[in-house]
């Protein structure tokens, strides 16, 4: 049985547990990997077993939403429509693995439910856009 202990490269030096539970599913025969939730080239559908570690770093992408935004002409984060929100998210997902699309639209989705809780902006633009699709077997 494979096993991914998934994290963040930012995090994998940070993370004092990880070696010595490497060490005790190695101990007890299981084949363990440490891939990073952000690698686009990763096939998930390798592992029997994902275990979510430190793959704390998506709130901190969400400059890179803002900057695609700037770039198709939205001066401001007050005019982002869920049409942007969508087009982001769909240009993510044909670059990265689905489930860092849906983690990075999970952190826009908070961001614009702050904004609407400080009544910055009325709606949520996130709210009705759907991930990409994904399915663990």
């Amino acid at each position: 049985m494979l096993i991914a202990l998934v994290t963040v490269d930012a995090a994998r030096e940070l993370d004092e547990d990880l070696p010595p539970l490497v060490a005790a599913f190695t101990e007890h025969g299981f084949a363990v990997e440490t891939p990073s939730w952000d690698d686009p080239a990763i096939d998930w559908s390798r592992y029997a077993l994902a275990l979510l570690r430190s793959t704390w770093d998506y709130t901190d992408r969400l400059s890179e939403f803002l900057a695609w935004c700037e770039g198709r002409g939205v001066a401001s984060i007050t005019a982002i429509q869920p049409l942007h929100v969508a087009a982001y998210i769909e240009a993510l997902s044909r670059s990265r693995a689905a489930p860092t699309a849906k983690l990075r639209l999970a952190a826009i989705r908070r961001l614009f439910d702050w904004l609407v809780i400080g009544q910055v902006i009325p709606t949520n633009p996130a709210a009705s856009v759907r991930g990409p699709a994904h399915s663990v077997k």
